[in-house]
Parts: C-alpha cells; structure tokens; sequence
C-alpha cells in the first residue's frame, strides 16, 4: 500500500511541517503516538517524507488500551529509552494532551 505524493492534501496543508519535524528530531528523539494503526501510520509519515526523522511510532495495534490512557505514551518512552521527566508532547487533539497528563508529562495549555 502506498499513497501518491502529490496528491496528498496533508503535504499541502502544512507547508513547513517537515522543517520543523526535521529540526526536532535534530535536538530530541521524536516518535509518534497514534489511534490509527502503526503500519498505515509508518506508510502515511513515510509520503509525507517526514519518516526518516521519526525514531518510533505506536498505534492502536501496539497496545490494549489506546489514547487516551497513557499506555501508548509509556511504550514510546520505553522505545526511545526515555523517562518522562525530560519528555513533551505535541497533539492535535484532546485526547493527545490526556495522554500525556495520565503518562504523568508535564503540559502546558
């Protein structure tokens, strides 16, 4: 399975996404926490072209209880071998921002 590159209207929406996930994975180790599935995740960020800068990523298969419950948070940090006291969470939902308060990282609102 994969996705058209030109064709994809995320690309699009987001000019400068990939500069600014390209320069986070160049100070911190970046992964991804998703409800979608870990494979279509990896084939989405990888038409993206942002999946070379992405050290793990965590969908709804990795684990029995998905966002909102801090299990899918904990597995990533456990991948990257971080602890959540140097950890932060970038979301586009509610639910990601209760993820990250039940896996006990510090977030601002």
């Amino acid at each position: 399975m994969s996705l058209p590159r030109s064709n994809s209207p995320w690309a699009s929406s987001l000019p400068f996404a990939k500069d600014a996930v390209g320069l986070a994975s160049s100070i911190a180790d970046v992964g991804v926490v998703t409800t979608k599935t870990s494979k279509f995740s990896e084939i989405l960020l990888e038409n993206l072209g942002v999946l070379n800068f992405i050290k793990v990523v965590v969908g709804r298969d990795d684990v029995l209880n998905p966002k909102p419950n801090a299990e899918p948070v904990n597995l990533a940090l456990a991948k990257l071998g971080k602890d959540k006291r140097n950890a932060f969470m970038i979301g586009d939902t509610q639910m990601d921002l209760m993820a990250a308060k039940n896996a006990g990282i510090k977030v601002s609102a």
